[in-house]
């Protein structure tokens, strides 16, 4: 199954499960995937960060995002407060 994957499905399925996770050790490999050539990388790490409660990152990337389903999800994190 991983010879298939792509790697921008890869680093989907990891922000997804770090931002599942909640653990702050995770922050520095979100906050670089965030910036990762492919939107698919750079929307889940916006969720991911949003979930981690980072919104300093993700409101500092929001003004240079060109993607906009990426700018969707970074700004659904940032109105969104993990409770």
């Amino acid at each position: 199954a991983l010879r298939r994957v792509r790697r921008e499905q890869l680093l989907r399925n990891v922000c997804v499960a770090l931002g599942n996770l909640g653990a702050p050790q995770a922050l520095p490999s979100l906050r670089a995937a965030l910036s990762d050539r492919h939107a698919l990388g750079r929307g889940h790490a916006a969720w991911a960060l949003g979930r981690l409660g980072d919104h300093a990152t993700l409101a500092a990337r929001l003004a240079d995002e060109s993607d906009t389903w990426v700018r969707d999800e970074i700004s659904a994190a940032l109105a969104t407060r993990r409770v």
